[in-house]
């Protein structure tokens, strides 16, 4: 079974095809195993690497809450946010989520960067069908949980009694504003980049290297 890696590409100003291209390239180059690079969009002009599979959002959910649409990919899938880099190997990653053998009770959040929260959904993965956390959304959403679309994945998960396991016990974070704006230190496995700038905003220019 090839895993699926999934990213999100909605119309803004913050984003384009460029972040899609160079998630899928720092996967491949960081990664020894063979995978299936898929992005929702509801854009209709595609500029692609010819690996990357497009899928169309279909819900009309606003800003962030199109992310619910990931959770219609069923199997062994892991999710990156566009802004992500990849400076080291992911494979543990890929590797726990091969393996897990209880489908249902195996979902990984990335740990939040901030203390107001215990997990971040920047990065996600799950192995099985997890449906439910876009089929149960309530109408209510944007009201109940503002704009933090990661307190409903928990919540959700929460009540249909799923353990979430960390991405950290797998993989190495670091957060570009907090940890890597002079420096990309060995260990580091991953950047995520939250809020400003985005990675396009330093011309892809991380610790004296550029990606």
């Amino acid at each position: 079974v090839m895993i699926k890696v999934v990213c999100v590409l909605k119309s803004c100003e913050d984003y384009s095809w460029d972040y899609a291209n160079k998630l899928y390239e720092n996967v491949r180059r960081n990664s020894l195993y063979e995978f299936e690079f898929i992005i929702l969009t509801n854009l209709e002009k595609f500029d692609v690497v010819h690996n990357i599979k497009i899928l169309p959002l279909t819900t009309g959910l606003e800003t962030y809450w199109a992310k619910l649409e990931i959770f219609k990919i069923k199997g062994q899938v892991v999710y990156f946010d566009l802004d992500t880099i990849i400076v080291n190997r992911i494979d543990e990653l890929l590797k726990a989520i091969e393996f897990s053998s209880d489908a249902k009770k195996h979902f990984w959040m990335m740990e939040a960067i901030s203390d107001k929260r215990k997990f971040a959904s920047g990065i996600m993965a799950w192995h099985g069908d997890f449906s439910f956390i876009l089929d149960q959304l309530p109408t209510n959403y944007i009201e109940k949980y503002d704009k933090w679309e990661q307190d409903y994945i928990v919540d959700r998960l929460e009540k249909n009694n799923i353990y979430i396991h960390s991405i950290n016990d797998h993989i190495n974070l670091a957060s570009y504003k907090r940890d890597c704006k002079n420096k990309v230190y060995p260990m580091v496995d991953v950047i995520c980049f939250h809020g400003k700038p985005r990675p396009r905003d330093i011309n892809w220019f991380v610790g004296g290297k550029q990606f």
